[in-house]
């Protein structure tokens, strides 16, 4: 972060669902406190170089599936005691709704009032999932970040 600083760069995007930084890796709602202090680390460091940084959510596309493992997250399905059959069910469904807002509000808690974050993404690209609801889902998950 020192060099982007240095050569004038003022903004970072922190992926939270990257394997390094997911604090929700063990079950679907669990979240890892432990995890989450190499979250604290990265914004110490932009701290430190006056860099502010987007939060983002997730990424991922599906639960499972052989190809692009990189976005599947199968903590999230009830195979795996998520709250979701699939991911219409994780757009669509009342469980799986109120569980992301749990996240959300774990995550305000933790650093809601740090002025170094400047925003909060609730997933990249979502465009790109093959789910039904999404949009609605987005409006909703919005109201609570406010």
């Amino acid at each position: 972060m020192r060099s982007l600083s240095e050569n004038r760069g003022n903004y970072i995007r922190l992926w939270l669902s990257h394997n390094f930084f997911d604090v929700e890796h063990e079950r679907s709602g669990k979240y890892d406190n432990d995890k989450a202090k190499r979250v604290d680390v990265v914004l110490e460091m932009a701290r430190r170089h006056n860099i502010r940084v987007k939060m983002t959510f997730e990424h991922f596309r599906h639960f499972f599936r052989k190809t692009q493992r990189w976005a599947a997250k199968p903590i999230h399905h009830v195979s795996r005691g998520g709250p979701a059959e699939n991911i219409d069910d994780f757009f669509q469904g009342r469980r799986s709704r109120e569980q992301f807002k749990k996240k959300i509000q774990w995550y305000a808690e933790r650093y809601g009032s740090d002025p170094i974050i400047f925003a909060w993404e609730l997933w990249n690209e979502m465009d790109t999932v093959r789910g039904k609801g999404y949009m609605e889902w987005t409006e909703e998950m919005l109201l609570e970040l406010k």
